[in-house]
């Protein structure tokens, strides 16, 4: 856990940290800070792009698993035209 505000305290600084999570109602604080470590974890992992760099490799994958769905159903159809269903 330690690494991961020192991630955060990094890319963020403790006094802006501290600015956020003050803005923040208390009950949400926790989630708040979850957010902050988890956006300068992905910094850390996608230098250039951060959690956009995540979006945009989830995104590949919803496509991809798209077009295999597709090339299924359409296979399945074939299929079904040519066993008389």
């Amino acid at each position: 856990m330690s690494n991961m505000f020192g991630n955060a305290h990094c890319f963020f600084g403790v006094s802006n940290i501290t600015k956020i999570l003050k803005q923040v109602k208390e009950d949400y604080r926790e989630d708040a800070m979850k957010s902050i470590i988890f956006e300068s974890a992905m910094c850390t992992r996608f230098l250039v792009h951060g959690c956009v760099g995540v979006i945009i490799e989830y995104q590949g994958m919803i496509n991809e698993s798209m077009e295999e769905l597709n090339y299924g159903c359409a296979d399945a159809q074939i299929s079904a035209k040519i066993i008389g269903l």
